[in-house]
């Protein structure tokens, strides 16, 4: 986590295009693809530490508490827990 008084900068802009399958994803769902894309194949900048994560729908915290049981949910909640 940044310390008082640090400024954070980006390492990097990506942009990407949704499979044929992933135009079918709700926004919600979208919003988490793109988190775990990030933390997945930026894990070598965050080196398992805590860092900020700045969104606007709550994706992250929300692909933990949601009763949804999906099996593309389940796997992404499997691939995030080796992050930690």
């Amino acid at each position: 986590m940044s310390k008082p008084g640090e400024m954070l900068h980006p390492v990097g802009y990506w942009s990407g295009r949704l499979t044929v399958t992933e135009h079918n994803y709700s926004t919600m769902d979208c919003e988490r693809l793109v988190f775990v894309w990030a933390v997945l194949k930026l894990s070598h900048f965050l080196d398992w530490q805590r860092f900020p994560i700045r969104e606007d729908h709550q994706a992250s915290s929300s692909i933990y508490v949601t009763t949804d049981s999906s099996r593309r949910l389940t796997r992404w909640r499997l691939r995030l827990s080796e992050c930690t």
